[in-house]
């Protein structure tokens, strides 16, 4: 027999245990462990739509995880970490890359939106 249950997110204690289960098992755990000691990335940033719920806007659920990696790292790094964490998270990964400088610029119009959005950083140690 089965059963299908939901989550009640008007309860008091959905807020609270959302961020425990993130904080266990969710994006930032699973992308840092992922990107982790792989020579090139100096920083990492989770951005989009997810990045934006987690600090609070509101709007739908996310529907994929925006990643940005920053950095020198190659295309199939890149491409290796996202097919990973899509299969670990059961939610598209979707990855950019950009180097240090270009960061540091913001000259780049992608950039410069990335940047006037929440950003949640992605530990990497």
């Amino acid at each position: 027999k089965s059963r299908l249950v939901h989550a009640t997110v008007t309860h008091p204690l959905y807020q609270p245990l959302l961020a425990l289960v993130e904080h266990s098992y969710g994006p930032l755990i699973v992308l840092s462990d992922l990107i982790k000691g792989i020579p090139g990335i100096e920083e990492a940033y989770i951005f989009g739509s997810w990045a934006a719920r987690r600090a609070g806007r509101q709007g739908k659920p996310p529907a994929d995880i925006d990643v940005l990696l920053v950095g020198a790292l190659d295309y199939e790094t890149a491409d290796s970490i996202a097919e990973k964490a899509s299969a670990a998270l059961r939610m598209d990964v979707n990855i950019q890359r950009c180097s240090s400088e270009l960061w540091k610029k913001a000259e780049d119009p992608f950039i410069t939106t990335v940047k006037s959005q929440p950003l949640i950083e992605i530990p990497l140690m």
